[in-house]
């Protein structure tokens, strides 16, 4: 026969088995849920530089070109072209905050490596000669520091899949860096 000490043991198991099936789902219900939000949260941000206005500005970005800091400075700075400035800053800007969200944990990394990471690479590229005569002086030397951050992290991703991808898009960069 079962004592009343069995059975209380027996449900006391039953119980705590539930409670720790209950805790890990939430667990794993609640980890699937910060990761969509992020991923999501990702995906808003990104689409921001993918709208035509983004586009456009991503562009006049591109097509600047320059032979050193000084040369930049003569054609680019704020004092001499301030719509081009404007919009760098603009650029510069936006991936220097999607930079401080990815070091926050705020953002998906992969995603942001997967939908236009290159762009993000390329850029960093291109201006980082300028970024860091602009560190030198006027903005200081933590200037554009999460920018940078986030294009090396998005090498790394990249470079997970195509060994010679940072190679690759330095190339692609010094064909459109330097005023021909």
């Amino acid at each position: 026969m079962v004592d009343l000490g069995q059975i209380q043991a027996a449900y006391y198991m039953v119980a705590a088995t539930g409670v720790l099936v209950a805790a890990l789902y939430y667990i794993v219900n609640l980890r699937e849920t910060t990761k969509n939000r992020r991923i999501t949260f990702t995906n808003s941000v990104m689409q921001q530089l993918q709208t035509e206005e983004g586009v456009r500005r991503e562009y006049d970005c591109y097509v600047m070109q320059w032979t050193d800091f000084e040369d930049f400075k003569r054609k680019y700075d704020s004092r001499v072209d301030p719509v081009s400035y404007s919009k760098r800053t603009s650029l510069w800007s936006t991936y220097n905050s999607l930079g401080y969200l990815y070091k926050s944990g705020l953002v998906d990394l992969d995603t942001i490596a997967n939908v236009g990471g290159e762009l993000v690479v390329w850029d960093w590229l291109k201006f980082k000669p300028v970024i860091e005569g602009y560190r030198k002086g006027d903005l200081g030397p933590n200037a554009y520091n999460s920018f940078e951050y986030l294009a090396e992290a998005v090498i790394r991703v990249k470079e997970r899949s195509e060994p010679d991808a940072r190679a690759r898009m330095d190339m692609v960069d010094k064909t459109h860096r330097v005023a021909q």
